[in-house]
């Protein structure tokens, strides 16, 4: 278990994957909370008090995506470190999602266990927490109203 990363918050619709991914994760002494869509998952981080150090989930979930998911719950938790996944690794994941294939942020299935606890190790030390595409938009304050005479 990575010393930085402790408790994840782990969301995939399959759930022979969610239960695979669970086991080994809580095997290698990390806290799991499991989720099997968005808004199952953006329930559970609201209902924790504590922190959640990463993000976990399957890019491809019914209703909004993943990558949305990510982008709800790094603006009001930050310091969330994400790690995208998804079966589909065409040019569609890299133009639709705006996520790049070698990115840090992203592993394709299938993995290995052993590929996805290194994965975790190098997050754990990465400067950059998620991907900069999902990135929080900057909130800028306007002056006045916003009407023109």
């Amino acid at each position: 278990m990575s010393a930085n990363i402790k408790t994840i918050l782990l969301v995939d619709d399959e759930p022979v994957v969610r239960e695979a991914l669970g086991d080994v994760l809580t095997l290698h002494g990390y806290d799991v909370m499991v989720s099997e869509d968005y808004y199952t998952a953006l329930q559970a981080s609201k209902l924790h008090n504590g922190r959640i150090d990463l993000l976990l989930t399957d890019i491809a979930l019914p209703g909004l995506n993943g990558c949305e998911l990510a982008r709800k719950l790094v603006s009001y938790r930050p310091e969330l470190k994400v790690l995208l996944i998804s079966g589909y690794t065409g040019s569609e994941i890299c133009q639709y999602y705006r996520v790049q294939l070698g990115d840090l942020h992203f592993l394709a299935k299938p993995f290995t266990p052993a590929e996805l606890l290194q994965r975790l190790e190098v997050l754990a030390a990465a400067t950059e927490p998620y991907p900069a595409s999902l990135k929080p938009p900057a909130r800028t304050l306007t002056a006045g109203s916003g009407k023109r005479k």
